[in-house]
């Protein structure tokens, strides 16, 4: 519930919260690697501090919940996954509350991790042949739609939020 497909709600998203620890003999964990799909862009284009976004309350999070353990953050394949149609606005309220979302599921995944001394690393590598390639318009095709999103766009200014972002997207 915090993140989503940029381009439609209903579009193709990556929910899993991977989780991979570490542990030494006397059964504290020592490190926590959390990997989601989603770009922390909690706060945006508009936000002039140097910050960690949602990954950095989701480290908060676990300097509490496992004080013992390096907290370690790997942002997934995030292409498409964004929380524009999930959250209610751009600021470090709305960072915190999907970092601490992202890190409870991750914190009740680490309760139920099975722990080996034996750990077995797998690699698993897909070819992709074929793929389509994007086909771009020509400059004056370009140019023309360049224009029309920048007019979108500023339209776009008084309307919700999602329209605007969604009119800014179009532009960028």
């Amino acid at each position: 519930g915090i993140g989503g497909n940029r381009r439609s709600k209903d579009g193709i998203t990556d929910n899993s919260v991977n989780v991979l620890a570490v542990r030494d003999i006397s059964k504290t964990v020592r490190a926590i690697l959390v990997n989601y799909s989603l770009h922390p862009t909690y706060l945006h284009a508009e936000n002039l501090y140097v910050t960690a976004d949602y990954p950095g309350a989701m480290r908060r999070y676990f300097h509490y919940a496992a004080p013992e353990a390096v907290f370690m953050f790997a942002q997934g394949t995030s292409g498409d996954q964004s929380s524009r149609y999930f959250r209610t606005g751009q600021n470090f309220e709305e960072a915190v509350r999907a970092g601490t979302t992202i890190a409870c599921e991750a914190f009740r995944v680490l309760q139920n991790i099975c722990y080996t001394s034996d750990p077995e690393l797998k690699l698993k590598s897909v070819t992709m042949k074929n793929l389509p390639m994007k086909v771009f318009p020509d400059e004056q095709t370009a140019y023309a739609a360049k224009l029309k999103a920048e007019e979108a766009f500023e339209k776009s200014k008084n309307a919700d939020y999602i329209t605007m972002r969604n009119a800014e997207l179009a532009m960028f």
